[in-house]
């Protein structure tokens, strides 16, 4: 299946002409939203998340086979095998060898692929939250309320998960700002502030009016 990709949008534009300290510092800190906000590969008892586990598998082969490669990067060192996470970092985390603007854009790629990937994955958790609490309150019937810390329990996580969302969408962008770069994420999409926005969708990385109805349909990617 075709993905859409940032370095395939941006392949006949020159985004970036040397690889220095201040691309390398923006791959690092981007990449780190990811490892540590969104997908941490173990908890805190240091055992596997399996879910993470799948989601970078899933960013791995999606961008792999995008690029026309069995593997972002090495998955063998001597007698260790990488994790897909650690395939991934070593991948954005790589110095540029020859052409820095294929080197960033490649990278870049794999950084909006894991805000999509989590952007979506929001709206499935909440949509199938409010499914579950319609299925729920039908079974029960009318004239019976549910403890308040219920309802007000699910309003909640719902609300932190986005706002967690925005607050990563904002140090993102904020990253590109301070590395010189005009980019910035909103709905799915690393570009270009002069570029034309896709339809249906606004300059904002939040976009509250579409978050509205979250708990009751699907979030498209």
């Amino acid at each position: 299946m075709l993905t859409d990709t940032f370095h395939d949008r941006y392949q006949a534009v020159v985004l970036w002409k040397e690889f220095g300290e201040p691309q390398r510092r923006l791959l690092a800190q981007a990449y780190r939203i990811l490892s540590d906000d969104f997908f941490p590969f173990y908890d805190h008892k240091g055992h596997k998340i399996d879910d993470h586990e799948q989601v970078w598998k899933k960013i791995e082969r999606t961008l792999s086979r995008e690029l026309g490669l069995e593997s972002l990067s090495p998955q063998w060192l001597s007698t260790y095998r990488y994790n897909t996470e650690e395939i991934c970092k070593n991948f954005v985390l790589a110095e540029a060898i020859s052409d820095p603007d294929w080197h960033m854009k490649t990278r870049i790629s794999l950084i909006e692929l894991a805000f999509r990937e989590r952007e979506a994955e929001i709206g499935r958790d909440y949509s199938e939250s409010a499914r579950k609490y319609a299925e729920l309150m039908n079974s029960i019937g009318t004239g019976i309320r549910l403890p308040g810390s219920f309802a007000d329990g699910w309003a909640a996580r719902k609300a932190k998960a986005i706002a967690d969302f925005d607050e990563a969408a904002i140090e993102l962008n904020e990253r590109f700002r301070r590395a010189g770069v005009d980019l910035s994420f909103h709905r799915g999409h690393i570009q270009r502030s002069a570029d034309p926005v896709p339809p249906n969708m606004s300059r904002s990385h939040s976009g509250g009016k579409y978050w509205a109805n979250l708990g009751t349909t699907s979030r498209p990617i």
